[in-house]
């Protein structure tokens, strides 16, 4: 055990050491994480959102149309024959 032997300041400065490589390996994962991540963005933007856009663009063809069949509905109850 030849920390024993150590002075107070070097104890410190050891822990304090430890830490900060504790804290360096954590950002490093986060990083490596951070890229996975964004990669799953990426996708997520390539493939999915334009089926949503493309949705969003039927739908309002839909209520284009049934505003139109409503308004030829409603014109055609006012006809008298």
């Amino acid at each position: 055990m030849v920390y024993k032997n150590w002075s107070v300041g070097k104890k410190f400065a050891a822990v304090f050491a430890v830490i900060l490589l504790v804290i360096i390996a954590f950002g490093v994962y986060l990083m490596s994480e951070l890229k996975v991540v964004r990669g799953g963005v990426t996708s997520f933007d390539e493939v999915a959102l334009p089926g949503v856009i493309l949705s969003s663009d039927i739908q309002y063809d839909v209520n284009t149309v049934r505003r139109t069949q409503y308004a030829l509905l409603g014109r055609d109850a006012n006809l008298v024959i």
